[in-house]
């Protein structure tokens, strides 16, 4: 967890936005999803610490529906946020979402 792992996420996003925006436009929900689950997996990895992440995984391996709706969802409120679309706010609420996560698990 760092400034530059949070820096490199949001380049990410930022340089994948428009193919985000491209495959939904065009329902192609194989490219959306994996967007979707390597934006997540990249803010997870830069967003909590070792610790929390070893926790998460085993969290999400242990109730792997439950936490990957949960995922899911915060990614959906995320990328429509007012009128406009955001890959990089969709990975925040996925992050805050996990945190949530290992916050119920404590």
């Amino acid at each position: 967890m760092g400034f530059w792992g949070l820096a490199t996420a949001n380049v990410w996003a930022v340089s994948n936005h428009a193919r985000m925006e491209e495959a939904r436009e065009w329902d192609d929900i194989d490219v959306s999803d994996q967007i979707e689950s390597e934006g997540i997996d990249r803010i997870i990895k830069a967003g909590l610490t070792s610790s929390q992440r070893s926790t998460f995984w085993q969290l999400r391996e242990t109730n792997p529906a439950e936490i990957e709706r949960r995922l899911h969802a915060a990614f959906e409120r995320g990328w429509l946020r007012g009128l406009s679309y955001s890959l990089s706010n969709a990975m925040d609420e996925a992050l805050r979402e996990a945190q949530a996560v290992l916050k119920e698990h404590n």
